[in-house]
């Protein structure tokens, strides 16, 4: 079959012989028909021992067919393409420079045989004239879009495939392509249209790339529920597919949309039961939702599984603590803190289970055992303030004064050390000159606290300055509902003799907390 097919080919193109036949002055004119026969003979040769992939001897017919012939441009193309084809490269060039271009395939086979060479830049000049020649023909901006690809160029890599998906309008896989790259380039109104055709031609499961591609690019380009909702057209389609289920995760992740984060971060799992990172994806989905045994559930499990991920425990103790489930809480932290001892957060969480199960000694030795793993000053401050305050909790007042300061040597406008100790001297009836100072300083940074607020109201208190005591803590208490101000402010408004005002403050503390019995014996004094 093959060889039929082969020399009807050489039948074709036999008359060109004929017709281009140009006796030599060398030549006896009777024997151009041998002539014409043997450039037909040698030529056919070439034909068949290409087809059969016998290069050698497809070379040596169509030199001859060439020696006899020159002039012909079907021989010329043959023997340079047999001639690369045999790796003699260089050769099919030469042919090629005594061809007179005058199509397409001629500028694609110098081309291909230019790049053999290495001649990258010749080669995309040849191709370029092929456009130049036929605009209309989809192989040279193939053969260039290889080369751009190759060499990064983007820009003009977009501007081949933009004129392939010219020529062939209907390939949606070659559009999604071309989307991509003008997303890459920054031309997102062009990628758009690029990935809407290609949609177009196939709003089904083989297409699933350009929903998430164009999903993305609605994202990234604000347009978030839009995005999302051609994400999730492409989950509807399949559910099973991992590239847009990851991707739909992952922006209801930066987004924090905890409900169908749920929905896709299960969808994941039933593929890919193991897969502990989208399980505490799921984790935390829950706990925003307020899941917490749900969460709880997830967590736990991952924990039995031997999961030791910082961010799997930090949730897990957190919710244990939320659930004021204290006791199951301390072990969870203690590999927190054992697997992310540099990070403030296990230890400070580890120490408020202590002190919520009444352990504040250990609470102390939690946050020494922490402090010198810090590795930045603002994390050894957050620990040295929990440390601080325990200190104050506990009575050990002295020690408690040592670490606030050391807190503001490091950083003097701390403006909450600054209140904290200022208000812990004040309640103490100590050094209050210094503590009105501290506070003073506190209120620069934030004039409207109302905690400061309350703090210097009553470091007035104690310094006898009722009248300036109630104008701080009339402040405070405008802004925040809180009982220990109100106490302050009933305090103050008695010390001025001002039964009445101090009643009402008395009333709405208790309000606020029912079972402070020494707000109700204030009272019952009154």
């Amino acid at each position: 079959m093959r060889t039929a097919r082969i020399i009807a080919l050489g039948l074709a193109l036999s008359p060109l012989a004929d017709a281009q036949q140009r006796p030599s002055a060398m030549m006896n004119p009777d024997d151009s028909i041998a002539i014409d026969n043997r450039v037909y003979y040698y030529f056919v040769s070439g034909l068949y021992f290409e087809g059969e992939q016998r290069p050698r001897e497809a070379i040596r017919a169509y030199r001859q067919a060439w020696q006899l012939a020159p002039y012909s441009y079907e021989i010329g193309m043959a023997y340079a393409r047999s001639l690369l084809a045999g790796n003699q490269t260089q050769a099919a060039i030469d042919v090629l420079t005594r061809v007179e271009p005058n199509e397409v395939g001629y500028y694609l086979l110098q081309a291909r045989a230019l790049g053999k060479l290495g001649d990258t830049r010749s080669a995309i000049t040849s191709l370029k004239l092929a456009t130049e020649l036929d605009s209309t023909e989809s192989r040279p901006y193939e053969l260039l879009s290889s080369y751009y690809r190759r060499n990064r160029q983007l820009d003009s890599l977009a501007w081949a495939y933009e004129n392939i998906v010219r020529i062939i309008p209907i390939n949606f896989r070659l559009l999604s392509e071309l989307g991509s790259m003008q997303a890459q380039l920054g031309r997102m109104d062009d990628a758009e249209e690029s990935f809407i055709r290609s949609l177009t031609l196939a709003p089904n499961a083989i297409n699933l790339s350009t929903y998430r591609l164009y999903g993305q690019l609605l994202v990234e380009t604000g347009r978030v529920d839009s995005g999302l909702a051609v994400l999730e057209a492409g989950a509807a389609i399949e559910p099973r597919d991992s590239q847009i289920n990851r991707t739909l995760l992952e922006i209801y992740s930066d987004q924090d949309t905890a409900l169908p984060g749920i929905a896709v971060a299960r969808r994941i799992l039933d593929l890919e039961p193991q897969n502990r990172g989208v399980a505490q994806r799921l984790g935390i989905f829950l706990t925003e939702a307020d899941s917490l045994e749900a969460a709880d559930s997830v967590f736990t499990a991952l924990y039995d599984s031997g999961d030791l991920n910082p961010l799997s425990l930090y949730y897990l103790g957190r919710i244990k603590l939320i659930q004021s489930e204290y006791d199951a809480a301390l072990p969870v932290l203690e590999q927190l803190t054992r697997v992310a001892g540099e990070e403030p957060q296990g230890w400070l969480d580890l120490g408020y289970a202590l002190r919520q199960l009444g352990n504040l000694e250990q609470e102390i030795e939690t946050y020494l055992r922490g402090l010198p793993k810090m590795r930045t000053e603002p994390d050894g401050i957050r620990l040295s303030y929990a440390l601080g305050a325990v200190y104050e909790r506990t009575g050990r007042y002295d020690e408690a004064q040592e670490v606030f300061e050391q807190i503001l040597e490091h950083d003097p406008d701390n403006a909450q050390a600054l209140n904290y100790l200022g208000y812990m001297l004040a309640d103490q009836n100590l050094h209050l000159s210094y503590a009105e100072e501290l506070i003073a300083r506190a209120l620069e940074i934030e004039p409207e606290n109302a905690a400061f607020l309350d703090s210097y109201g009553w470091v007035w208190y104690r310094l006898g300055d009722f009248k300036k005591a109630i104008k701080y803590l009339e402040k405070a208490a405008s802004q925040q509902d809180d009982p220990v101000i109100f106490d302050h402010l009933g305090d103050a408004y008695h010390a001025r003799g001002k039964a009445k005002e101090a009643r009402q403050a008395w009333e709405r503390a208790l309000e606020l907390q029912p079972e402070n019995d020494t707000i109700r014996d204030k009272l019952d004094r009154l």
